[in-house]
């Protein structure tokens, strides 16, 4: 019998035991519930009278770990939680779903310090983590969303955009959609905070922007002053920028352009985000530094084909995506002729999945728990060519530039 809501409760010296129900009560035992918490009829047992204490609480139905209260238990036995999962460990009890497991593991590790008399680096909660990412690896989780390191670095002034352009097809303008992009959008927001040390309110994170939305974002060329303009501290601002999305050269390759979801991509020059304007607008800012992190290609063609319909591939041709910043450093995906690689395996990019990695320590060649812009630049220019050429049969080499040794995060 599956349960949606169990509560670990305390009996007496080292006594832990598992309660079924939606909470502990007080002397005289707690009620057993069946279903969800809400709207269900609920059927009661009255266990042993036992003088209670409420310490942890698993809610199983939507894949998170609540934890609260005065103690946490390692070691709790009793029927398995919804779809069938046997308590243990205490998180492995969470169902978790491979794409909700970073967001969990945040989630309840925010709760944890939130908790009466709850340390938050206990051993309790480390391993209520631990073995949460543990169970979602075993029910397939991806690596890069359940693996994700803490940074130590905290960058207060910090401000990032992040924009996943996915839903190209709603807007009926000839262009597919570019397939994990929100996934990709999502995973890096959460490694902006949790590796790199950026607050979750200086992030401006949007999802199909549309002409009108870069241009508010950033800025115009009449005004190159936008919202993000306004988030920067003079001198004290990091500013992290990503982009995962289509990308496309202007007719004759004297130019490239991000391309909005609204935009109709033969008329690219009226509808598309210069690059050159965009990159003009992130070297005036008062900021400290900018990186600029672009999972798009700029060739005229994607991972599921062409982006132009009408003009033969003969006359496509684009322009270096990157350039130098001398206040910044700049990753592009790949080169001026290639396409950018989904990875089905993993459900990303291929790209922004082994750029998460390497925050995530595989880009440590030294072994300092320091990754660099250069060790990046190596590690992304090792294995995106290798397993682009793998999974894809493609050519991808990504772009970059800037100080090799800007560091981009420290990990505990």
């Amino acid at each position: 019998m599956g349960w949606d809501h169990f509560s670990v409760c305390r009996a007496g010296p080292g006594g832990r035991h598992l309660r079924r129900g939606p909470g502990c009560g007080g002397k005289g035992g707690i009620g057993l519930q069946k279903g969800q918490e809400k709207g269900n009829r609920s059927i009661h047992e009255s266990p042993p009278a036992l003088p209670e204490e409420c310490g942890v609480r698993i809610q199983c139905g939507d894949g998170l770990v609540w934890v609260w209260g005065s103690g946490a238990c390692s070691k709790i036995s009793g029927d398995g939680c919804k779809k069938g999962r046997q308590p243990g460990p205490l998180a492995q009890q969470s169902g978790i779903r491979d794409d909700r497991a970073g967001r969990q593991h945040k989630r309840a590790l925010s709760h944890a310090k939130k908790a009466a008399g709850l340390d938050p680096d206990s051993v309790e909660i480390q391993q209520t983590l631990a073995s949460a990412r543990k169970s979602s690896r075993a029910a397939g989780g991806v690596d890069v969303d359940t693996n994700i390191p803490r940074g130590t670095i905290k960058r207060p002034y910090g401000v990032a955009v992040v924009i996943g352009n996915q839903r190209y097809e709603a807007e009926k303008k000839g262009l597919s959609d570019v397939k994990y992009a929100e996934r990709d959008a999502s995973a890096v927001k959460r490694y902006l905070v949790q590796v790199m040390g950026y607050d979750p309110g200086n992030i401006i994170y949007r999802t199909d922007v549309s002409s009108g939305d870069m241009r508010n974002i950033f800025g115009s060329k009449n005004n190159p002053e936008g919202m993000l303009h306004r988030y920067v501290r003079k001198g004290r601002s990091e500013v992290f920028v990503y982009y995962v999305g289509h990308g496309a050269p202007g007719p004759g390759g004297g130019a490239n352009y991000l391309v909005p979801v609204d935009a109709a991509v033969d008329y690219i020059a009226n509808n598309g985000y210069s690059l050159e304007l965009f990159y003009r607008i992130l070297s005036k800012l008062p900021a400290k530094d900018v990186t600029v992190v672009l999972d798009a290609c700029f060739s005229g063609y994607s991972a599921s084909g062409p982006l132009f319909k009408n003009i033969s591939p003969g006359m496509l041709k684009s322009k270096l995506p990157v350039r130098k910043m001398a206040n910044g450093a700049v990753f592009c995906g790949a080169g001026k002729d290639q396409v950018c690689t989904w990875y089905p395996a993993k459900r990303h990019s291929l790209f922004t999945y082994f750029f998460l990695k390497g925050l995530g320590g595989a880009a440590d060649n030294n072994g300092d728990r320091t990754i660099t812009t250069g060790e990046m630049k190596i590690y992304l220019q090792d294995e995106v060519p290798y397993w682009a050429g793998r999974e894809a049969n493609r050519k991808q080499n990504p772009l970059v530039t800037g100080d090799g040794s800007a560091v981009l995060t420290r990990l505990e």
